[in-house]
């Protein structure tokens, strides 16, 4: 992971649980400015349910949503 990798992994996890009783898809949308659809189709790619909440994820699925995020929107 490059250094704007990690800096792009970190934004993601601080958006996905600013707000830990709401969805991960509401929570990146919000945070990271993508459409919903773009993050749905992320969330399609990587099979995770889209009523996932950001603690649900293992540290290997952060890593991959991050990579799905930054190689395909």
């Amino acid at each position: 992971m490059t250094g704007e990798d990690s800096k792009y992994f970190f934004q993601c996890i601080h958006a996905g649980f600013a707000q830990k009783r709401k969805f991960l898809i509401s929570n990146l949308q919000k945070g990271l400015h993508i459409p919903r659809k773009k993050l749905e189709d992320a969330f399609e790619r990587l099979s995770i349910p889209l009523i996932t909440r950001a603690q649900e994820l293992s540290v290997d699925q952060w890593k991959e949503l991050t990579y799905t995020l930054v190689t395909y929107l």
